[in-house]
């Protein structure tokens, strides 16, 4: 029996010290718990603020980016309406050409139609004394005396000067 005591009383012990090794155990495994959830907690609180700061940088791009559409808008009316400026001025510029053309065009027009009558009298004059040159008439003769002492002798169209 004392055998069986004294099993019992290193049982006893071993049994106390693998209790006292669970309980070191369990008290290093909450200590460990404890700092992982302290490390958690940080690393959330890190994390959020981290979040929080990209988020702002995030909105601020964002401004950044609806600023620099704006501005191209406001370039792109500002060339398109200097475009629209300069596509009136040649426009203009080609109405006027347009508008001398036309003038001179009109008075092209009234010239020629100036000539056609003048060379219409002209061919009916020149009709009028072919007939009566194949008709036959005599052609007269005149002479006439000038200051410089020269006769000038007219036959129908033609001048023929003689010196006296």
């Amino acid at each position: 029996m004392s055998e069986d005591k004294e099993s019992d009383v290193v049982g006893e012990e071993e049994e106390s010290h693998v209790i006292k090794e669970d309980k070191e155990l369990n008290d290093a495994s909450n200590e460990t718990l404890t700092e992982n959830g302290d490390q958690l907690l940080q690393m959330i609180a890190e994390l959020r603020l981290e979040n929080d700061f990209l988020r702002s940088q995030f909105e601020g791009l964002k401004d950044e980016v609806a600023q620099g559409r704006s501005l191209q808008k406001a370039e792109q009316v500002e060339a398109d309406s200097a475009q629209l400026k300069q596509l009136q001025e040649q426009v203009a510029s080609l109405s006027r050409e347009i508008d001398v053309e036309k003038q001179t065009r009109v008075a092209a027009e009234q010239a020629l139609e100036h000539l056609r009558e003048a060379y219409s009298e002209a061919d009916a004059k020149s009709q009028e004394y072919s007939s009566k040159f194949s008709q036959g008439q005599k052609p007269s003769f005149l002479f006439a005396h000038s200051l410089t002492g020269t006769s000038v002798c007219l036959f129908s169209t033609c001048a023929i000067t003689l010196l006296v």
